[in-house]
């Protein structure tokens, strides 16, 4: 198989995949966004801790800063075909203000496509502060 004819697939492979990722709803998208809201800061607050544990320089760093954006986790699985999804939030004077949310597609044949997708309005939306 020539080049070209490689990357056209590759190409094609990951925009389905991207698009696939994009269209997607997560299984909790009927849950309760008080409840989620709460499961995020509660893994930001587990985050923060470890760091300030770990790094007690840090603390001194977050205290000072306009705000703190903290993915705790951010899962990325793939073989060939891969992607990658996290959820965190953005934290000024040691409270969450936006919820944020981010994925990424990737296919992988000798070359990396990467297609980052980051979702703030629709998830700040959807998990507002205040309701």
């Amino acid at each position: 198989m020539n080049r070209r004819k490689v990357l056209s697939i590759a190409a094609t492979a990951a925009l389905t995949v991207a698009s696939a990722a994009c269209t997607t709803t997560s299984g909790s998208a009927g849950a309760d966004p008080a409840a989620k809201r709460r499961a995020i800061d509660a893994s930001v607050d587990e985050a923060l801790a470890n760091l300030h544990a770990k790094v007690p320089e840090s603390r001194e760093l977050t205290a000072k800063a306009a705000g703190v954006l903290v993915f705790p986790s951010v899962v990325s699985a793939g073989f060939i075909v891969g992607g990658s999804h996290g959820e965190g939030a953005l934290r000024k004077a040691g409270r969450s203000s936006v919820y944020y949310s981010t994925s990424a597609a990737s296919v992988s044949l000798g070359s990396r496509f990467r297609m980052p997708r980051s979702s703030t309005a629709e998830e700040s939306e959807r998990l507002s502060c205040s309701s």
